[in-house]
């Protein structure tokens, strides 16, 4: 016989979440920009249709985007929970310095007096230098070069997990950190689907 219902409840499968980057920043940005390109051509021939050069224009902008998109090399990061509590605790393990406090009161203040308002308080929930590789590191089940998908990464020591974070883009940074926090704090909720 399976686990008790108590059982089942006490130890759920943990929560996952993927996120998939462009290893090479500026083949992104190309693709980006050739996807707009293409979407500005094929908008255009969709509103001309009398004329032919713009279907061909178009197409041929989407075949340089279909082009660079299948040699775009991405990076797929898999993350699993690893609890509200253990998170938590991640975080007392890693507290915020009194020098990233003040330079968060500092921009807290002046943000304030651009916008004509009081300070808020400031608290800082972690070391912003050394709790996101501490949660990578936590949280990871693999890395996957898309081509090279048969040597997945599936353990990073902190260390690793800090020089590799340190090496992202800012905005890559805050969504792969967001993404392993996000999976311990989600509700899991569901409308009633009639099973019981």
């Amino acid at each position: 016989m399976g686990q008790s219902p108590l059982d089942r409840l006490l130890h759920p499968p943990p929560p996952t979440g993927t996120a998939t980057f462009a290893f090479d920043p500026t083949a992104a940005a190309e693709l980006a920009e050739a996807q707009r390109a293409a979407e500005i051509a094929e908008a255009h021939a969709a509103n001309h249709p009398q004329q032919p050069a713009a279907k061909k224009t178009a197409n041929l902008a989407r075949k340089k985007a279909d082009a660079l998109r299948a040699e775009l090399v991405t990076v797929t990061w898999t993350v699993r929970a690893i609890g509200a509590d253990a998170m938590e605790l991640l975080e007392g393990e890693h507290p915020a310095t009194d020098e990233q406090t003040a330079a968060a009161t500092a921009a807290e203040e002046q943000a304030a007096m651009l916008e004509g308002r009081d300070p808020r308080p400031v608290h800082l929930a972690f070391n912003q230098s050394t709790f996101p590789p501490a949660m990578l590191a936590a949280s990871v089940v693999s890395v996957v070069f898309s081509d090279d998908d048969e040597h997945p990464i599936t353990d990073l020591s902190v260390d690793d997990a800090g020089r590799i974070y340190r090496s992202l883009t800012r905005m890559d940074q805050l969504e792969l950190l967001s993404m392993c926090q996000a999976i311990n704090i989600r509700g899991t909720q569901v409308e009633a689907l009639g099973k019981g």
